[in-house]
């Protein structure tokens, strides 16, 4: 992960420039406050906020270079796959810097999106070309981490064997059942609701059983009467 170097935002001796002065005094009081420091990219706790926000932040860039055409609207599904792309690329560099043909005993090759795939038992199968030849991802990245959360809240809290048949479909994650089954057991926020039980007083009856007992009595006047006639 990248990290910004304090010490070249100083302000040298002799330097009466006051704006680098207060960049380099935001940057001390960032650096001693945040003791964790995240990617550029991950600006929220959602997988797919922070995908949307670099898919934004592409269209605004085309947008100041195009002059002719510019997008407008909500975004598309191919900006949204794009910006993701982008994403997990910047994650491959970090985590798998060196360009092999073999990562962690996995045979993977780089594909034309610029992404390793893993090259499974499944490579002649006439099926989705992402399941046969999913992304490789490592295991302890914040970003994983964030795309395990979306999918165990997507699929209703499901567990770890669901969610690593479900996220096998496109992507390889190294030991992803310990890494599942860390946010599973560790989620974000668990918010616990006490409900206190109802309390009805007991002389009160409720509606249906009192007219319950009207029928009855109604029935009895009836039997009653009826008696009286034959009699």
């Amino acid at each position: 992960m990248n990290s910004v170097d304090v010490n070249s935002l100083k302000p040298k001796p002799g330097d009466s420039n006051q704006h680098t002065a207060s960049v380099a005094l935001l940057a001390n009081h960032v650096a001693e406050t945040d003791c964790v420091t995240y990617p550029w990219y991950l600006t929220s706790s959602s997988y797919v906020k922070n995908i949307r926000v670099v898919a934004w932040m592409r269209r605004f860039i085309s947008n100041c270079r195009a002059s002719d055409s510019k997008q407008i609207g909500i975004l598309t599904v191919q900006e949204f796959l794009d910006a993701e792309t982008v994403v997990l690329r910047i994650v491959q560099s970090e985590e798998f810097p060196k360009q092999t043909e073999l990562i962690r005993g996995l045979v993977v090759a780089k594909a034309t999106d610029g992404l390793y795939h893993v090259k499974t038992k499944l490579t002649y199968r006439k099926n989705v070309a992402d399941f046969c030849h999913p992304v490789l991802l490592p295991s302890s990245h914040p970003l994983v981490t964030l795309l395990i959360r979306w999918y165990h809240v997507n699929h209703h809290h499901a567990g770890t064997q669901f969610l690593m048949s479900k996220l096998r479909e496109r992507f390889w994650i190294l030991r992803a059942r310990r890494s599942i089954s860390r946010v599973i057991q560790h989620p974000q926020s668990v918010q616990h609701v006490y409900v206190t039980s109802v309390k009805v007083s007991k002389w009160i009856l409720p509606r249906c059983q009192l007219l319950e007992q009207s029928l009855r009595a109604h029935s009895r006047q009836l039997e009653s009467t009826w008696q009286d006639l034959c009699i």
